[in-house]
């Protein structure tokens, strides 16, 4: 028998489903479906690759393969995978983002130390050669 132990919460958002609506969780989330509107997640935001979010976000971190049209405030971890396609400003303490990314974007990042500093500057730079030689 447990005591007092939160057992984690995923909600989930499936395939072929529309939600014309805001979503505000407490937990973890997995969006595989079309969301217009705007999300809130005290926890991790997943977007799978069929995944389309025509809103904002504010997470703790977010793993996104899919497709976002809007902007994305952050605590933790941003992570845009290769399938991902993002359209908008994101406001975060960390970003990774993989090879082949569709990105139309504006980035703030809140850096504590020099080192970072410099290693987000030649994310920058990285991401610039490559945005701009696909151009």
């Amino acid at each position: 028998m447990r005591k007092n132990k939160e057992i984690p919460t995923v909600n989930m958002l499936s395939l072929d489903t529309d939600l014309d609506g805001n979503i505000k969780v407490n937990s973890d989330i997995r969006i595989d479906g079309n969301i217009k509107g705007d999300v809130t997640c005290k926890g991790k935001l997943t977007l799978g690759k069929s995944g389309v979010i025509n809103g904002n976000i504010i997470c703790d971190d977010a793993e996104i393969s899919g497709v976002v049209n809007g902007n994305i405030k952050s605590s933790g971890l941003i992570t845009l995978k290769e399938s991902s396609t993002f359209n908008g400003d994101i406001d975060t303490v960390k970003i990774m983002v993989e090879f082949g990314t569709n990105l139309v974007m504006n980035c703030k990042t809140k850096v504590s130390s020099d080192d970072e500093k410099k290693a987000l500057l030649k994310v920058s730079e990285l991401a610039e050669n490559r945005i701009a030689t696909k151009k």
